[in-house]
């Protein structure tokens, strides 16, 4: 099991501190687990958007929290004409009412009668503290009249980080379909007993580009079965209808990503897509989430523009490094460091160095490393990487160090020239 910093299941008769919105009610029909859930029930105007707050609650602690995430179970019971779409909407406010992170996932979409898991992530507001959490609901009526609707939550969990955490990479061309598969290390593969259901999450939606036509299919496989979500299902988009194999699984085997990408014809780089895989008992009990921050890169040719892979403020002083895998079908490969400042410039950096650096898989080998200094420019490329095996498990590393009088913040990617 991951860090569980929160958990509320509402099984003591009460709210457990969440103070409930306009048409919330402790409910007690036993609807997800045990006897009582929170149900909301309201109408929504014919050919409407209506957002609803569902409940809140005050004064979180995340401030020992690195890589926190929200979790609870969905069951809807409303009509079909009243989600097209549904979305779930998460709001995080300081102590003062100021909104710190505001997001949404797409639930639904003409349908209804399902169970859902949805996450979020908040590594948004790690560290911090006194946080108000705000679940709230955006239903779109698509009838031409009045439609009335429910939906219950249950099993609310706050945890920090997953069981296991992995940094991937995909790379691909347009127009090119393509599959890559994530096996997942002997070591972390069991799941614990009472495990049955398997819930794949798009927490930092929408999916990469075009979600109409682009296809990112995300699909988590165990020994007894699978769950999946793709961009171009506009009715389980962000979150998979929860699967329960007919044997209870007791391995997570493997994270596929397919991309098939026809609305692009530069260079695209997409970094940190953040991919839960979460596990759960047949009463709706959470017990091991996987986390996959998957860097997508797309017709890599030395592209004009790309955005952020890693986008960090740094304070007075700020170090660290991120790892992620990569293998690259091609004939050469060179690799190189690209900063920009997006916030404050160089003449604030008392010192500082941003590089990129090429590995072996067990990291015996070093291909070599792309530098910049800092305190030069605002808009920097370090010298290429050549050489770096094609067709072969590489590990890829991006650190830094800074030193600044004021606030500072950094794009930082690699540029790939594979020919």
């Amino acid at each position: 099991m991951p860090v569980i910093l929160y958990k509320w299941d509402f099984e003591t008769g009460d709210t457990q501190g969440w103070v409930l919105g306009a048409g919330s009610t402790l409910d007690s029909t036993s609807a997800i687990q045990g006897t009582y859930s929170i149900k909301w029930a309201g109408s929504i105007p014919p050919k409407t958007s209506v957002t609803s707050i569902v409940m809140s609650i005050a004064n979180i602690d995340l401030s020992t929290a690195t890589k926190p995430m929200l979790l609870f179970v969905i069951r809807d019971v409303g009509s079909s004409y009243a989600n097209n779409p549904l979305d779930s909407v998460l709001n995080v406010k300081d102590s003062a009412g100021n909104i710190l992170l505001t997001t949404s996932v797409r639930l639904a979409s003409f349908a209804s009668g399902f169970f859902k898991i949805v996450v979020f992530d908040l590594s948004a507001v790690a560290g911090m503290s006194g946080l108000t959490i705000e679940i709230a609901q955006r239903n779109y009526n698509d009838s031409g009249s009045w439609i009335s609707t429910a939906d219950h939550y249950d099993s609310i969990y706050i945890v920090d980080g997953g069981d296991k955490d992995y940094n991937i990479a995909l790379l691909n061309l347009s127009n090119i379909d393509r599959t890559l598969s994530y096996d997942i290390p002997e070591a972390d593969k069991s799941l614990p007993p009472g495990t049955a259901r398997i819930s794949v999450n798009l927490t930092t939606p929408p999916h990469p580009l075009d979600e109409s036509k682009d296809i990112f299919t995300y699909t988590a496989e165990t020994d007894t079965g699978t769950a999946s979500i793709t961009s171009t299902d506009a009715s389980h988009r962000h979150a998979s209808t929860v699967v329960t194999p007919a044997s209870p699984p007791t391995s997570f085997i493997k994270l596929s990503i397919r991309s098939y990408i026809t609305s692009v014809t530069t260079g695209y780089y997409s970094f940190d897509e953040f991919v839960a895989v979460s596990f759960w008992t047949t009463e709706w009990t959470l017990t091991a989430v996987y986390v996959f921050r998957v860097a997508i890169t797309l017709n890599p040719y030395s592209p004009t523009y790309a955005t952020a892979m890693i986008n960090i403020t740094y304070g007075t002083g700020w170090s660290g490094s991120r790892d992620f895998s990569l293998k690259i079908h091609a004939r050469s490969l060179t690799i190189a460091c690209y900063v920009k400042y997006l916030v404050g410039d160089n003449t604030i950096v008392q010192s500082g160095t941003v590089k990129v650096e090429v590995y072996s898989a067990d990291y015996s080998i070093k291909y070599g490393e792309s530098a910049v200094d800092l305190t030069v420019g605002t808009e920097l490329t370090g010298p290429d990487i050549t050489g770096v095996p094609v067709d072969t498990d590489l590990k890829l590393r991006v650190s830094w160090s800074i030193t600044a009088l004021a606030r500072v913040v950094l794009a930082v990617r690699p540029i790939f020239k594979v020919y």
